[in-house]
């Protein structure tokens, strides 16, 4: 039996001849039965909108860089441009209800990321921390001219209040070298947001999803070429060796960072 049905079958028993004794009952059973209760009804109030729930806004979009091929970009830790290069604009805002206890943005992009800034101009006084979920580590006697570049980006927040938000700024690279290691890559134009709040003393969970704006052409054109060679996988996130081997792991690392 559903919940629905539940308060259903509840209805049905009361009337006004024993509305005082249900009173009286429910005042004694209260301390034993308010978590179950508050836990089954919570849920059902916030679909109703009984409760209030965090109004946030999200988006992603590739902007227009404008850096000439061979520039050096002081707003991005003086990196030298190279054709390839895109710039991603993510936000995100809390524009009313309750404060967030945490958030998680994670973007997928259609390539690896170079660098990432914070801008100043951001609301709020909750540290802001950018991860790479997959982070291997290699131990080699020879490593030649290649790059470890991680391809998605988690963005954590926690106790973000009405009114706060943030800005980050990734320069994302769209073509890659043999051998470069790319971790987590995963590229999907959607993007979303997993948050929780408190309601009563209960841990509320929900998910926004958003589409990345301004890369068709981006996201059209990424693939694997077919000779790259997988190295790991954890859950959705994979590391792969751009452009080197047959599938052979082993035969990989060696062509890459062997003795």
């Amino acid at each position: 039996m559903d919940i629905r049905d539940r308060i259903g079958k509840v209805r049905e028993k009361i009337d006004w001849t024993n509305a005082f004794a249900g009173f009286l009952v429910s005042a004694l059973l209260s301390p034993l039965i308010a978590p179950f209760v508050t836990s089954l009804v919570t849920p059902v109030f916030l679909g109703a909108g009984i409760f209030p729930t965090p109004d946030l806004q999200a988006e992603v979009q590739q902007t227009e860089a404008g850096y000439p091929e061979g520039a050096t970009v002081e707003r991005f830790d003086n990196i030298t441009w190279e054709s390839g290069y895109e710039v991603y604009r993510v936000r995100f805002s809390h524009n009313g209800g309750p404060t967030l206890s945490r958030a998680v943005f994670e973007v997928r992009f259609p390539g690896c990321i170079k660098n990432v800034q914070v801008p100043g101009s951001n609301r709020g006084y909750g540290a802001i921390t950018i991860n790479n979920p997959l982070k291997p580590q290699i131990e080699a006697s020879n490593r030649p001219d290649s790059e470890v570049v991680g391809c998605t980006a988690q963005i954590v927040t926690e106790n973000i209040h009405t009114h706060e938000g943030y800005t980050a700024e990734f320069v994302v690279d769209h073509t890659h070298s043999k051998c470069d290691m790319l971790t987590a890559y995963n590229p999907n134009r959607e993007f979303f947001v997993e948050y929780e709040w408190q309601e009563n003393g209960q841990k509320v969970e929900r998910r926004l999803v958003g589409e990345i704006q301004n890369a068709d052409e981006e996201f059209n054109n990424v693939t694997l070429p077919s000779n790259s060679t997988k190295l790991t996988q954890q859950e959705d996130y994979a590391a792969y060796l751009y452009a080197v081997g047959n599938g052979n792991e082993r035969q990989a690392m060696n062509t890459c960072y062997g003795s």
